[in-house]
């Protein structure tokens, strides 16, 4: 049986435009390519001009985020459930960024989701501040006053969802790294304002961005080295064991001093 009825934009994701998850960002960066070849280079243009690679990646992006985000509601909902939809991305970056879009069963969880939002309600009102209040150049379609919304409606859509989701993503987090944490963190939380709200949205988004570092999501760098016949060369023998643990067998490691120089 289908339980992920409900769609909802994803929280917290900022897009992929000028963002540490850019394509630019993720293969230009010096620790993951430092190398006289510019192997990073070849292969960034070699993604770009490739729609199904640069699609995948994308898509394990945007997996990637929607399960970390997960990982912390479940914290707070146990049966709750989100799966990955797809992506909308404007031809244009002038006006919005590209959007995440998932299924739930929020309906399913409903009651017990009003119930943990009006026990942590000072959260959800500075979520809608800041999403939902009309500023110069932006016109909010949603009411930023926390009477106006009526959390038992059936109609919930997905940019509401989303918001809500945002507030039990964040009690999440506080429950997993702060109340149950066997760390004694040097900081206590508590969000009383809009800089509270936004640092812990940037703790939540470094928590997804981690996750994607030790998640097999990005681009296949071996089969790519084979297609490109291509070799990533450490510049001394003191970057073999970083290298190797970057790349894995898709780093040269020449077998002695004299071989290194070859390529100096």
């Amino acid at each position: 049986m289908e339980y992920n009825t409900d769609e909802f934009t994803c929280p917290i994701f900022n897009g992929f435009y000028c963002s540490r998850y850019s394509l630019d960002e993720r293969f230009t960066d010096d620790d993951m390519f430092n190398n006289p070849n510019n192997v990073d280079i070849e292969i960034l243009e070699y993604v770009r001009e490739n729609a199904e690679v640069e699609s995948n990646y994308y898509t394990n992006v945007a997996q990637t985020y929607i399960d970390t985000l997960h990982s912390l509601i479940t914290e707070v909902i146990p049966n709750f459930t989100m799966k990955y939809k797809n992506i909308v991305s404007p031809k244009y970056y002038n006006y919005y960024t590209d959007r995440i879009y998932g299924m739930c069963n929020f309906t399913e969880c409903q009651k017990e989701i009003i119930n943990i939002i009006n026990k942590n309600i000072n959260i959800f009102k500075l979520v809608l501040e800041k999403y939902c209040t009309t500023t110069s150049g932006f016109i909010s379609y949603y009411s930023n006053n926390i009477n106006e919304w009526d959390l038992n409606r059936n109609d919930l859509d997905c940019n509401e969802i989303g918001l809500i989701l945002e507030v039990l993503a964040i009690i999440g987090y506080k429950k997993k790294y702060y109340d149950n944490s066997t760390i004694k963190l040097d900081s206590s939380f508590d969000i009383v304002s809009l800089k509270d709200l936004n640092e812990v949205e940037d703790d939540i988004d470094a928590l997804a961005f981690e996750d994607m570092d030790y998640a097999e999501f990005t681009i296949d760098f071996i089969k790519l080295a084979n297609e490109f016949n291509l070799k990533v060369v450490p510049q001394s023998f003191d970057d073999l064991e970083h290298y190797t643990k970057l790349m894995g067998e898709y780093v040269y490691l020449p077998d002695n001093k004299d071989q290194l120089k070859l390529f100096s």
